[in-house]
């Protein structure tokens, strides 16, 4: 860690969010002031290709070769 990060930490008086009577407002839970951009917008650009082609060659092999079966409970000589 930090040592200036630990001493700022180590100089704070610790605030319990939290008591069995009330939750206090002015915690130390809430974290430091963020001073760079958050909750920005994130373009939605589709099904990635790589996905799009997995999806396709499973289709493709159910096609050929059946539906895949999976067997709902493991075997007992699995290795986990």
């Amino acid at each position: 860690m930090n040592p200036r990060l630990a001493q700022k930490v180590e100089d704070k008086k610790s605030i319990p969010a939290c008591t069995s009577y009330e939750c206090k407002t002015e915690s130390i839970a809430k974290g430091p002031k963020i001073d760079y951009p958050i909750d920005y917008p994130v373009p939605n650009n589709g099904v990635d290709h790589d996905i799009e082609h997995s999806i396709k060659n499973l289709k493709d092999a159910e096609a050929a070769l059946g539906p895949m079966k999976l067997d709902d409970k493991p075997k007992a000589d699995a290795k986990i």
